[in-house]
Parts: structure tokens; C-alpha cells; sequence
């Protein structure tokens, strides 16, 4: 078969994979799930929908934490090798 008859396409890799949202008494009160055709929600919404944003605040918090302090770090070496010499 030359190369010119050959079909091409792309598939995406199927995900078996969920991501779960439990309250701050360890219930599951949401639930997105990956692994069908189209990306399926089951759960609180309203509840889910606020531990998920806490969960990226903290993240986020963090990320900028480490940023602040990777950005101060670079500012007090450079003003320190300025004074120095």
C-alpha cells in the first residue's frame, strides 16, 4: 500500500481518571469524571465548586509565595553586589 492510500488520524488516550471533592468532614460531596466520552459532573455543586476553589487559593497563595520570594532574593543580591563593589 503506497503511502499516499493510508488513512491518518489521531486519537486521543481514553482517561480513566476522576477527581473527587470531599467537605471538611471527609464526605465526597462531588465527583468530575474523565473516563467517558464527554466530561460528567455527579455531586453538590454549590459545595464542590467550594472546596475546589479553596483547594486552587491555596495553591496559588503558595505559587505566589514562592515567586515573592524568589523575586526578593534576586532584588537583595543585586542592590548587595551594587553596594559591595
Amino acid at each position: 500500500m503506497s503511502a499516499q492510500n493510508k488513512e491518518t488520524g489521531f486519537k486521543f488516550p481514553k482517561h480513566n481518571s476522576k477527581m473527587s471533592f470531599y467537605n471538611q468532614d471527609g464526605d465526597e460531596v462531588g465527583v468530575l469524571d474523565f473516563s467517558g466520552a464527554h466530561l460528567t459532573f455527579e455531586g453538590n455543586a454549590d459545595e464542590s465548586a467550594i472546596v475546589f476553589m479553596d483547594n486552587i487559593s491555596t495553591v496559588f497563595q503558595y505559587r505566589l509565595q514562592l515567586e515573592y520570594n524568589k523575586g526578593y532574593k534576586a532584588g537583595k543580591d543585586f542592590t548587595q553586589k551594587k553596594t559591595s563593589g
